[in-house]
């Protein structure tokens, strides 16, 4: 049953390791975005560089080294529990206006049995509601490039 499980967290992780946009150098550009803020819930762009860049912002709420670092999540049923009501929190809002939740996981903490079995649960409960979109990082970023474009002009409002 986890073995199966691993297959879906490949497919729900959204802090893919080495992924294009991860951290990059802004500046030197080429990048297709970037996740180094905490400021925001939806992607935006910036043009601090001269031209836009895209951010889809992080998290530390919905992010497993909580259970590390010791700040509110103990055991693995904290973890679901917070994911499943920020979840639900998020779904409700979103039928006004349009929501991301970012759930960043690291193999070494969420991989353990307990804590895979919890993200688990999370995963079988997101995937009974309707107009839930489950992707990467990369497809958040490609979207809001198709649907949000850059201003072509960074002086532009």
């Amino acid at each position: 049953m986890l073995i199966a499980r691993m297959d879906q967290l490949d497919l729900i992780q959204v802090v893919a390791a080495g992924s294009r946009g991860q951290y990059p150098h802004v500046e030197e550009g080429g990048f297709l975005y970037d996740s180094d803020a905490y400021n925001d819930e939806l992607p935006y762009w910036t043009y601090d560089y001269g031209r836009p860049h895209l951010i889809i912002p992080h998290t530390l709420d919905d992010n497993d080294t909580r259970l590390a670092r010791g700040l509110g999540w103990g055991q693995a049923e904290d973890f679901f529990v917070s994911l499943r009501d920020n979840f639900d929190a998020l779904h409700r809002e979103g039928e006004q206006t349009p929501k991301m939740m970012t759930v960043a996981l690291h193999c070494r903490l969420t991989g353990k049995p307990a804590r895979a079995a919890a993200f688990a649960r999370f995963v079988d409960h997101i995937l009974r509601h309707d107009r839930v979109w489950i992707c990467r990082r990369n497809e958040i970023a490609e979207h809001w490039r198709r649907q949000h474009p850059a201003r072509d002009s960074v002086s532009q409002p």
